[in-house]
């Protein structure tokens, strides 16, 4: 089976972003996959990034649609990209977006060779209407426009505008990383698996595709994965805390 897989974030300094892309890799591989294109993180941003700078960068969705009432300029804008809802909240336009869609299925067509499939890293990217969001969620409706089937894992999704989310709903696979993005998209209609962050699956990769891993550790330490995940988008999340629980890890001898 021949992918092309999409948002590729192992070129970034995140060391938690580079194991886990290895995983997936070396996952997707040792199961007889074969990468014909790997796409970096921040491919396609060009053609949604040109349309959200028509909204105030910053800004919540509810300080956009209330300049967008009190200003005459963002009045003649509003109907480029997002419409104002009566709860003064903002609902995105279908007619921009297909058009960034249109662009990226080009750019695609050009590399899609024979491959199968998209599979697509979802990681943190796919929340509040972001530019990543616009377009991991473009990328996928180009795609099965080519004829690629479509699979997102490793995904915390949250926070949509609908028309995202029926998109979604045509993927032919996606696994969450948390219960918070299970419950979200379940609750919206779209079918997903629940399934462990994809840097878990180094126990799964063959030794040698281990000691490749980036900060890989040694046999003889212990070590433990942390992260706080999507809690860190609640307004209860508290830092203090997070540190507390890492020293308490620490004290023990792990690492």
């Amino acid at each position: 089976m021949k992918i092309i897989f999409a948002n590729d974030t192992s070129g970034t300094n995140n060391p938690g972003c580079q194991g886990t892309v290895f995983c997936l890799r070396a996952s997707l591989e040792e199961k007889g996959y074969r990468i014909l294109e790997s796409l970096p993180y921040g491919y396609g941003y060009s053609h949604f990034a040109n349309l959200m700078k028509k909204t105030p960068p910053g800004s919540t969705k509810d300080k956009i649609a209330l300049r967008m009432q009190n200003s005459r300029r963002m009045k003649k804008i509003r109907s480029l990209l997002f419409k104002v809802n009566d709860d003064h909240t903002l609902r995105l336009c279908e007619s921009p977006w297909n058009s960034s869609v249109d662009n990226i299925r080009q750019e695609l067509s050009r590399i899609k060779q024979d491959a199968d499939w998209l599979v697509v890293n979802g990681e943190g990217t796919i929340h509040d209407n972001s530019v990543g969001a616009l377009t991991l969620v473009g990328l996928c409706r180009a795609a099965r426009q080519l004829g690629l089937k479509v699979a997102i894992l490793n995904a915390s999704v949250f926070n949509l505008d609908p028309l995202l989310l029926r998109e979604l709903a045509c993927a032919n696979y996606i696994a969450v990383r948390e219960p918070l993005s299970f419950s979200y998209l379940s609750e919206n209609g779209v079918s997903c698996n629940a399934a462990a962050d994809a840097l878990f699956l180094i126990d799964r990769c063959s030794e040698e595709a281990q000691g490749r891993a980036v900060n890989s550790p040694t046999n003889d330490e212990n070590y433990v994965v942390y992260t706080p995940g999507v809690l860190t988008s609640s307004q209860q999340f508290d830092v203090s805390e997070m540190v507390k629980e890492i020293g308490g890890l620490t004290s023990q001898g792990i690492k």
